[in-house]
């Protein structure tokens, strides 16, 4: 009697309600982790690299960065391959729209498939004419900057100069090799950890002893219970596209920039791969997490039920 009792526990399924609950939490859960690890983790790197870093001290250091950017592009090649530089700083909002083209405005999968994931992640979509405001602000202010490989410009300001090496990296990995060019056009291969995050909130966690049925069932358990290896494998051409840029980088500030100045550029390299490191670590950690408080609140919910159904079969 007690055996027969345990095998149908097995397949008791949670509510409904519990389901959606812990679809709707966990999702919460995967939007707020990259929030919370950031806000931690980015004042501690703060303190260390302020984006100051960034810019050159004097006029010196800035005409020697200039100097460094002509100088490389001209000895790697780059100039002739068409890479140059987008002084955002120095063009108003309206040609930097006309110089960042909207593709997702142009492709059907872009605009349908690509940027609904994106959003779905937390990441920008690029989609919108805000978007690109935002973008122009953040670049504008000296607190970040690109390689824009659809126009194959290195976007940046004079206010951070000193990331220009490991745009210039970027812009290497893009023209001077195979191997690395296709790893740069799959860095969007990050919008793949959709896959694991949605089997981690939509799929049911297996019971002890119950087994998957069927081809569908099989596949969808085995992405729940590797989760984190598989958002580790789709964020991986990402990782180690931006650590061969920092290498680039640090090679050509090495070869072209006095002593104290290549320090610098070390110093600020060094955060990008830093930032980078936490880009692969919190997707893995949110889906995680993510998939740790769906599988609370469900198992919560079967349990009521073999606690249910134990007490109608004592009674």
């Amino acid at each position: 009697m007690i055996s027969s009792v345990e095998n149908k526990d097995r397949q008791i399924k949670p509510s409904i309600e519990a389901r959606v609950g812990g679809f709707a939490a966990g999702y919460v859960v995967y939007s707020v982790t990259p929030f919370v690890v950031n806000a931690i983790l980015s004042r501690s790197l703060a303190r260390k690299i302020p984006k100051s870093s960034f810019s050159a001290s004097n006029s010196d250091e800035f005409k020697a960065a200039e100097k460094f950017i002509e100088t490389i592009l001209t000895d790697t090649g780059l100039d002739k391959k068409g890479v140059g530089v987008l002084r955002v700083d120095k063009i108003s909002l309206e040609e930097f729209h006309k110089a960042y083209p909207q593709i997702c405005e142009k492709s059907p999968i872009q605009k349908f498939v690509m940027v609904p994931i994106r959003r779905f992640l937390g990441m920008p979509s690029g989609a919108s004419n805000n978007d690109i405001a935002k973008w122009y602000k953040i670049i504008a202010d000296g607190k970040d900057g690109f390689f824009y490989r659809h126009i194959n410009k290195i976007v940046l300001s004079d206010k951070a100069i000193l990331i220009a090496s490991h745009e210039i990296g970027h812009a290497a990995n893009y023209n001077l090799n195979k191997f690395t060019k296709i790893l740069q056009s799959c860095k969007n291969a990050r919008l793949l950890t959709v896959v694991p995050l949605l089997a981690v909130l939509l799929k049911t966690k297996k019971q002890e002893g119950e087994k998957p049925q069927g081809v569908w069932d099989k596949t969808t358990t085995f992405i729940k219970e590797n989760a984190g290896k598989l958002t580790l494998l789709a964020c991986l051409p990402l990782f180690t596209e931006e650590i061969l840029a920092s290498l680039w980088g640090n090679k050509f500030a090495k070869k072209a920039l006095s002593p104290e100045l290549a320090k610098k550029v070390f110093k600020v390299n060094a955060m990008s791969m830093t930032a980078k490191t936490l880009h692969l670590v919190v997707p893995i950690l949110a889906v995680y997490l993510a998939g740790k408080t769906k599988d609370a609140i469900t198992d919560g919910s079967v349990a009521k039920k073999q606690l249910a159904q134990l007490r109608q079969a004592n009674a």
